[in-house]
């Protein structure tokens, strides 16, 4: 029986001693900074970095001298990348992280950029975020970029009124502003940001005395930029706002030009891991619950794993909560749910609740069919919802949809409670199976939306 021995510390060590070992002659190349000179050797160089492989593979003057100087990089952060080199470790903190990842970009060090950009994202704030965004988007840092918007994504308004943002440069704010996923009240807000930005990047503008507006300076700044403003989100008085800022410029009508773009996404959903991502899973249930002041007010109470296991974690978060979205993902990819104005009662009581505007959706399903939302079927909706001890959520007299008391396992008995798709009957292997491909399934992720407390 083979077995392999491995010797990664002390080799770790020898290496670093090899490096910082001045002394010792077989060193066949110099790095230098403002202060130091670097001995390293062209073989360790060039399998770990594309920009020296580059280097020694061609007539340039450093490869013929053997050394080179980088009057731009420092001491510190010049040794911190090349112990990397040679022992593949680096310490890295808050103070570093950064110019590290710039020199990582510049030799060329991909594994060391790919630990930076890690680092740097895990530590993100309102103090660095628009820099750090900056820098990823210049050097083409993709993961960083997407962890950094991501970031923006979620913070939006507070963001916003943070003094960095009118100092963002113009590829940022495009980036910005290109996002489906901002986290604003009212999309008006974000043109008016847009402006005051303009404002700060316009090396002059004209105050128009009569409505306290300015000019055309501003116009150029951002006229550009007005094609990703989400006109169609604006109501008739907010349009007329607009135009009366005058800054559309003369050659675009908006109602022609700029209003092509779908509105955001929901921010209701920013918090949600099953539908953040999907527009379209989130429009339907919108259009499905047609209730504004529920999704304004509506609030993650409750998901599986995080906040309980069992039945009784359910009802003592949700249970007494009125209106109530369930979302489940199962493990086999499929997405479902319920909605119910009235709810689950604060303690289970073992009997049905009326509910006529109840109903259950399908947002993917294994027959590949589009979103849809199933009413309570007439002269049932008085078994809309069940109250089950033990349980968690489960919608129909019938056991429509129910979540079993260790919240992992689901039931369905689709159809009994609530219609069901044209061509599909109660009863049938197609509607047992239309949900999840069984009757039996198993919950991946379940959350629950209700109203704020």
């Amino acid at each position: 029986m083979k077995r392999v021995f491995e010797d990664y510390k002390n080799l770790s060590d020898n290496l670093t001693t090899l490096f910082l070992d001045s002394d010792n002659n077989d060193h066949d190349f110099k790095i230098k900074t403002e202060d130091k000179t670097f001995f390293c050797h062209r073989s360790f160089l060039k399998y770990r970095s594309e920009y020296f492989a580059g280097m020694f593979r061609s007539n340039y003057q450093e490869n013929q001298q053997g050394e080179i100087t980088f009057p731009d990089i420092s001491t510190k952060t010049m040794e911190k990348v090349l112990l990397f080199l040679y022992t593949g470790k680096v310490e890295m903190d808050q103070d570093n992280a950064v110019d590290l990842l710039l020199v990582a970009n510049k030799l060329l060090i991909e594994t060391l950029k790919k630990f930076c950009e890690q680092y740097v994202s895990a530590n993100l704030s309102a103090e660095n975020i628009f820099d750090v965004c900056e820098i990823a988007a210049h050097f083409a840092c993709e993961y960083l970029q997407k962890k950094c918007l991501k970031y923006i994504n979620m913070h939006t308004e507070s963001l916003f009124s943070h003094r960095g943002f009118l100092q963002i440069s113009e590829t940022l704010m495009e980036l910005i502003l290109k996002s489906d996923f901002l986290m604003i009240n009212k999309e008006i807000n974000l043109l008016h940001l847009l402006v005051k930005w303009g404002q700060k990047q316009a090396k002059q503008f004209v105050q128009d005395r009569v409505k306290g507006i300015q000019t055309e300076a501003v116009c150029e700044e951002i006229g550009h930029l007005l094609k990703y403003i989400r006109f169609v989100s604006l109501s008739q008085i907010e349009y007329n706002s607009v135009k009366e800022l005058k800054i559309i410029p003369k050659d675009l009508e908006p109602k022609t030009d700029l209003v092509f773009l779908r509105p955001r996404s929901s921010r209701y959903f920013l918090k949600s891991v099953i539908l953040k991502e999907s527009r379209e899973y989130q429009e339907a249930i919108q259009n499905w619950i047609n209730d504004k002041e529920f999704l304004q007010n509506m609030e993650l109470r409750f998901t599986y794993d995080k906040d309980g296991t069992r039945g009784e974690d359910f009802y003592r978060i949700c249970g007494g909560a009125g209106k109530s979205l369930v979302v489940i993902h199962s493990t086999n990819g499929n997405i479902f749910g319920g909605y119910t104005v009235v709810g689950w009662p604060a303690t289970p009581t073992s009997n049905a609740v009326y509910d006529r505007d109840a109903f259950m959706f399908t947002l993917k399903n294994p027959l590949g069919l589009p979103p849809e939302k199933f009413s309570v079927i007439n002269g049932k909706e008085n078994m809309a919802v069940y109250s089950i001890s033990s349980y968690g959520p489960v919608f129909g007299g019938g056991y429509d949809l129910s979540i079993q008391t260790d919240m992992k396992n689901g039931n369905f008995n689709f159809g009994y409670t609530f219609q069901t798709p044209a061509g599909i009957t109660y009863g049938s292997t197609q509607a047992q199976n239309f949900l999840t491909g069984a009757a039996n399934f198993q919950v991946q992720k379940m959350e629950v939306f209700c109203q704020k407390k």
